[in-house]
């Protein structure tokens, strides 16, 4: 049996992901940008989930969750593939991974309970720390 307080943890990290995830296909920008991620267009899948290759129970839930969504509103199912693998396009990094290390974001930089949701050109990271 999960602890509760791990259960609370997931749900809060699913929460913030499924929040990164209605503002992304809102289509939510300010006025002088333009939109630089494209997950899917036409019911075509035009992103990855990525997700470490040993991954967190928590960062697997909320990559599940995210596909899942995602195809209740487009109809398009993003693969879910390690970050072993190279990713060419749009990439979600759920959780931490040698890719989110790789752009100088470190689980260790968030207190417990903190989550981050950051854009950048081609790459939407959703990381959360569950632990103190």
């Amino acid at each position: 049996m999960i602890p509760k307080q791990t259960w609370e943890s997931v749900f809060v990290f699913c929460m913030a992901y499924t929040c990164a995830l209605i503002f992304v296909m809102s289509g939510c920008r300010s006025p002088r940008m333009e939109p630089s991620i494209n997950l899917v267009s036409d019911g075509i899948p035009g992103a990855r989930i990525v997700i470490a290759a040993k991954a967190t129970c928590s960062a697997q839930l909320a990559a599940a969750e995210l596909q899942y969504h995602v195809q209740k509103i487009t109809g398009a199912m993003l693969p879910v593939v390690s970050d072993a693998e190279p990713v060419e396009g749009t990439r979600i990094l759920v959780g931490e991974s040698d890719a989110t290390r790789a752009l100088g974001i470190k689980i260790e930089d968030l207190k417990s309970q903190e989550y981050m949701i950051r854009f950048l050109p081609d790459t939407l990271i959703l990381l959360g720390k569950d632990a103190p």
